[in-house]
């Protein structure tokens, strides 16, 4: 394996490269050299999580369940328009 660096780009350069914000790139910079490769290779848990999670983790298995599960006796497959199954093919 070669320890050639690669380009050496700004955090602009890198953020279109990748198609992220500039701050992005900044912040993960920042993070790596504060906290170390680990951190930066890892995102930071929420303290508060803007948005309450709806499945716990049962909730979660019981649909992959279902979903990959058979199909339901005279239906045919699941119906994008909403949660249950449909007999229209």
């Amino acid at each position: 394996m070669s320890r050639t660096p690669g380009p050496r780009l700004t955090d602009v350069l890198a953020a279109r490269a990748f198609g992220v914000a500039g701050g992005s790139v900044e912040n993960l910079r920042r993070r790596l050299v504060e906290e170390g490769l680990e951190s930066a290779l890892h995102r930071r848990k929420q303290v508060r999580p803007s948005v309450q999670r709806k499945f716990d983790g049962e909730k979660e298995a019981r649909l992959i369940a279902m979903v990959c599960g058979p199909k339901l006796e005279g239906r045919a497959r699941p119906n994008s328009n909403s949660t249950y199954w449909n007999s229209s093919a």
